[in-house]
């Protein structure tokens, strides 16, 4: 991937020794790009001793770049080992005045993609997608508040993006193409995303998982979870949603709907053992 002009390039290394003990298709990685503490943090290890165990490892070669670019986030990952493997390209996108993040995540073998909870800075989103060539088919919001479907209507008027809503936010968005009533699969070129019904912070929530990566919307932020108290909130049912969520891989990385954390995104093990709310909600796990 070329780099632009002003942009910082950085590697993310792959926590290669997780996958010595199993063999599955996500790949685990951690963003934790910010500093050496970060990292330590939550892979465990500095990442000069990383970088040595990664080395040595050989049986997976993986890659992973970062790129910042403005407020932009890309991340482009590969893996070399398997032709059956669907690349996967994700761009954590941050727009609007509340701190949001939308995603587009796209096949790299068929350059189709989707949008999670487009802000209304359209252009941005467009721009975003055309650098990497990709072709926007679908938007899904991941609940109704008006801050994840702003960008809705403009984005689907400039790429004929059907709309995708829980039947239960309908009334939040009621303009959708399609309103899902049960946790069906949703695709974008070959590349498959498990849909999980996360109700709590809305009572059609959703949250949308595929190789390794959870976008979860308002229903888990890095380090906290969506408030409750807004029409449609209900505080035990959003932990139940969360403790569910607390059954994938630890490494499975976590893009939340909003930057309002240490971090832009995390992993499933990290909030277990940092979460705010985790001891609340019966999901902490201590070191």
């Amino acid at each position: 991937m070329p780099l632009m002009p002003g942009i910082v390039h950085l590697h993310l290394y792959m926590r290669v020794h997780l996958r010595e003990k199993r063999d599955q298709i996500p790949v685990p990685r951690c963003p934790a790009w910010r500093n050496k503490a970060a990292f330590a943090d939550i892979i465990g290890v500095s990442p000069a001793d990383y970088r040595k165990r990664a080395k040595a490892s050989g049986k997976r070669k993986m890659t992973g770049e970062l790129i910042i670019a403005d407020r932009v986030l890309v991340w482009f990952m590969s893996n070399e080992r398997s032709d059956r493997e669907v690349n996967m390209i994700i761009k954590q996108l941050a727009i609007g005045y509340m701190d949001n993040f939308s995603y587009i995540v796209g096949c790299a073998k068929t350059r189709k993609a989707l949008v999670i909870d487009p802000g209304a800075e359209v252009e941005q989103i467009l721009s975003a997608a055309q650098d990497e060539k990709l072709t926007i088919e679908t938007i899904v919001n991941t609940h109704g508040h008006s801050d994840h479907t702003a960008g809705n209507g403009s984005l689907k008027a400039a790429t004929g993006a059907r709309i995708i809503i829980h039947s239960r936010d309908a009334d939040a968005y009621p303009a959708a193409d399609l309103f899902l009533n049960d946790e069906s699969k949703l695709q974008a070129g070959e590349l498959i995303f498990d849909v999980f019904h996360t109700p709590g912070h809305t009572p059609g929530g959703i949250c949308l998982y595929a190789r390794g990566n959870l976008f979860t919307g308002d229903t888990l932020f890095v380090g906290d979870s969506g408030r409750t108290d807004l029409p449609g909130g209900h505080r035990p049912t959003l932990g139940a949603s969360i403790r569910r969520l607390m059954q994938l891989p630890d490494e499975t990385v976590v893009w939340p709907g909003h930057n309002y954390g240490p971090m832009p995104s995390s992993t499933i093990g990290w909030e277990k053992r940092h979460n705010v709310n985790a001891r609340e909600y019966g999901y902490y796990v201590a070191d």
